[in-house]
C-alpha cells in the first residue's frame, strides 16, 4: 500500500513497505480503542499534522475516513494566527498533535480562549509528552492528554492510553493482537514487537531488514523501555540515545525532565559526549524561556545544583551549551544528530 520513508531504527532514511493487511490491521485495532467513544458521522478531528507522516495517515485521515468524521487539515500549523481563524467556530472533537506543538498553542492566549467545550480527545504521539505540557492541557481544556506510542514500522499504532485518563507518564496499553518482549538486563531493555502491523521490511534493503526483523516477525524497535504490572508500556529513551557512563546507563530522557522542571528553561536536548575518564559523559543543550538574557553562568550552576539534588551522580550533565533553539524536523521531533 505504501512505500512510507524513516529515518527508522538505524538512522538512514528507508522506504518502509506498509501492505494494505498492515494498515487495514492497524485501523482495526485503533478502531477498536475508540469505537465506544466516537459517534460515527459526528466527529470533527483536527490535523494539525503533515498526512504524509504515518501519524496523521492512519490515526487522523483513514481512522476518521473509516468513522464518518469530519477532517480539518491545518495546513501549516506554525501560522497559528490562520490555525486558530480556521478553527475558531467549529465545535471539534478531536486534536493530535507533538509535544512542541501543544506546548506553542498553549502559550497562545487566543488558542486559550477557543471553545473547548466539544473537544473528548487529544491524541499525543510521534514524540515523549512533557508531563507540565499535559497538565497545562487539562487545566485549560478540561481533557486529559492521550499519550500513543509507535513507528512507521508499525503502521504505526503499537500502543494507547484509555481515552480521558489521568497523564501518568505511559505510551498506554498494547492494542489488540500485539506481542512485546523485552531484550535487556531484567524487566527494562530494548523493545520487541510482533503484530499484523509490523512492516514488510524496508524496500530494497534486505540487509539492513535483517538487522531489524526476525524470521518470527518480531521487530526491534530502537526503543528502550518495560512494561509495569498494569500492563502501561513505559518508553524511557531511544536505544541509540543511552549515555553509558563508567558502565552506567544514563537515560537521556530521565535528565531532559528533570533539568525541565528548572525555571526559565524552554527546551533542553540531552546528548553524549566523549570523555577520557567515564568513556561518556551527559551534555545538556538548553535554550531558555524567550532567549532570555539571564546571566548563563547563574543558570549553569542552578542546573548543576539541582541535578545533583535529583539525579545519581553519574547522571549529572557535565557540560551545558546553550543554544537559541534546538534543531528539529517538520514534525517537531528535535534532531540531536545534529547536536553531537
Amino acid at each position: 500500500a505504501f512505500l512510507q520513508f524513516t529515518g527508522g531504527t538505524t538512522g538512514e532514511p528507508k522506504a518502509v513497505m506498509l501492505s494494505h493487511f498492515n494498515i487495514l490491521a492497524n485501523l482495526d485495532q485503533c478502531y477498536e480503542w475508540v469505537k465506544d467513544v466516537f459517534i460515527h458521522d459526528q466527529e470533527i478531528v483536527v490535523t494539525p499534522l503533515p498526512l504524509y507522516h504515518i501519524f496523521a495517515l492512519v490515526a487522523n485521515l483513514l481512522l476518521f475516513i473509516k468513522i464518518g468524521g469530519l477532517n480539518i487539515l491545518i495546513t501549516n500549523p506554525r501560522d497559528l494566527n490562520s490555525f486558530i481563524k480556521s478553527i475558531k467556530n467549529i465545535k471539534f472533537n478531536v486534536i493530535s498533535g507533538v509535544n512542541t506543538l501543544y506546548k506553542i498553542l498553549l502559550n497562545n492566549d487566543k488558542f486559550k480562549n477557543l471553545d473547548f467545550s466539544s473537544l473528548t480527545l487529544a491524541i499525543a504521539g510521534g514524540m515523549k509528552l512533557d508531563k507540565n505540557i499535559a497538565d497545562k492541557w487539562k487545566k485549560i481544556t478540561g481533557v486529559y492528554m492521550t499519550q500513543g506510542y509507535g513507528l512507521t514500522e508499525t503502521s504505526p499504532v503499537i500502543s494507547i492510553c484509555p481515552v480521558n485518563e489521568k497523564f501518568n507518564g505511559s505510551a498506554g496499553k498494547l492494542l489488540k493482537n500485539t506481542k512485546m518482549k523485552i531484550l535487556g538486563n531484567k524487566k527494562k531493555g530494548e523493545i520487541l514487537i510482533k503484530g499484523p502491523q509490523v512492516m514488510q521490511g524496508y524496500w530494497k534493503n534486505q540487509e539492513t531488514t535483517n538487522k531489524v526483523l526476525d524470521k518470527n516477525g518480531w521487530l526491534k524497535t530502537g526503543d528502550y523501555g518495560y512494561l509495569d504490572k498494569h500492563g502501561y508500556l513505559y518508553i524511557l529513551d531511544r536505544v541509540k540515545d543511552i549515555i553509558i557512563v563508567s558502565g552506567f546507563n544514563v537515560c537521556a530522557s530521565e535528565v531532559e525532565e528533570v533539568i525541565l522542571e528548572i525555571k526559565g528553561i524552554s527546551e533542553v536536548a540531552v546528548t553524549r559526549i566523549s570523555d577520557k575518564d567515564s568513556g561518556e559523559v551527559v551534555c545538556a543543550h538548553v535554550v531558555l524561556e524567550n532567549n532570555s538574557k539571564t546571566n548563563r553562568d547563574l543558570m549553569k550552576s542552578k542546573i548543576h545544583k539541582y541535578t545533583y539534588e535529583k539525579l545519581a551522580a553519574y547522571k549529572t550533565p557535565k557540560k551545558i551549551v546553550f543554544h537559541k533553539d534546538l534543531p528539529k524536523s517538520n514534525l517537531g521531533k528535535v534532531l540531536k544528530k545534529d547536536l553531537k
